[in-house]
């Protein structure tokens, strides 16, 4: 991401999400903000004992599918089911542990 796209990305990310006019800039900005901290790895891998990183994946893979296709119905069942197996997991305190 480069940070010549917005002028306000001059500034430090953290100072440009609280300055953002839209959810597209606060994105920008956090996204910027992660890829500095290095948050964004555990992104790449499947490797945590904290989350079912493959069974993840697969849904959102179908999340992305169903969306695309307009089915609701099933959009709306794989999001309970996603909901309620990974209730646990999202739970976790040391997800969000930095």
């Amino acid at each position: 991401m480069s940070t010549a796209k917005l002028p306000f990305m001059r500034i430090k990310p953290s100072k440009a999400m609280a300055a953002a006019n839209s959810y597209d800039d606060w994105l920008q900005a956090a996204t910027e903000r992660d890829e500095q901290k290095g948050l964004l790895a555990w992104r790449e891998s499947d490797d945590s004992r904290l989350l079912d990183g493959p069974l993840m994946r697969e849904h959102i893979k179908q999340f992305s599918q169903l969306s695309t296709s307009g089915n609701i119905a099933e959009l709306a069942a794989l999001l309970h089911e996603s909901l309620y197996r990974h209730q646990g997991d999202i739970a976790n305190p040391h997800l969000y542990e930095m």
